[in-house]
């Protein structure tokens, strides 16, 4: 009885110990899933390359097609500080979004038009970045004279300059864009490329 006790005690012991290096296993790769996209970007005032950056949209229809293109972006400046805080403003020329899928005059009127982005009286967005939570930037978008933050994914690379991609979705309603015709979601994805500035 005494063995059985004792085998008992052991077999306990093991599985117990077994269950712990397991939780601890399982702790160490969560943390380097969670960071393992991190990228350290080196402390400095970076610049947006105009002729290699862009702002890609896509749009459609509940019921029918869809449209898809671009917009470029007028100027961007960033700057992280020697702790790897992360901010900037980027601005983009809404009076000049193209499509990319079709050559139609009239759709490009008709998405500068009042009921979509209404460039007459808005020509340009801007996004201003507030902080870079390990591979999440947080910002404020500012477009057709509207104000609201957002917080999406981003990926960099170093190579020697910085690239940054990244995408986000944005609700038409909430920002005034289009009628009921058209599905809410407007997917937005962008591909930057920033050069470090020389110091002075």
């Amino acid at each position: 009885m005494k063995r059985l006790f004792t085998l008992a005690f052991l077999f306990v012991t093991i599985f117990l110990t077994a269950c712990e290096r397991n939780i601890e296993s399982s702790d160490i790769k969560t943390s380097l899933t969670s960071s393992e996209n991190y990228v350290s970007v080196p402390e400095g005032n970076y610049v947006l390359d105009l002729e290699k950056s862009f702002l890609y949209w896509e749009g459609a229809k509940i019921v029918g097609g869809s449209h898809e293109g671009y917009v470029p972006f007028i100027s961007g400046e960033s700057l992280v500080d020697i702790d790897g805080n992360l901010s900037g403003v980027f601005t983009l020329d809404m009076d000049n979004l193209l499509a990319t899928d079709t050559d139609s005059p009239l759709l490009l009127e008709h998405l500068k038009g009042p009921d979509f982005f209404n460039t007459n009286t808005y020509p340009q967005a801007k996004f201003t970045i507030i902080s870079r939570d390990n591979t999440n930037i947080t910002g404020i978008l500012h477009l057709k004279g509207l104000e609201k933050s957002l917080t999406f994914p981003i990926s960099i690379t170093e190579d020697p300059d910085l690239s940054v991609e990244g995408s986000v979705i944005l609700d038409r309603n909430d920002w005034g864009i289009g009628n009921a015709m058209l599905k809410n979601e407007i997917p937005i994805r962008f591909e930057l490329s920033l050069i470090k500035k020389a110091l002075a």
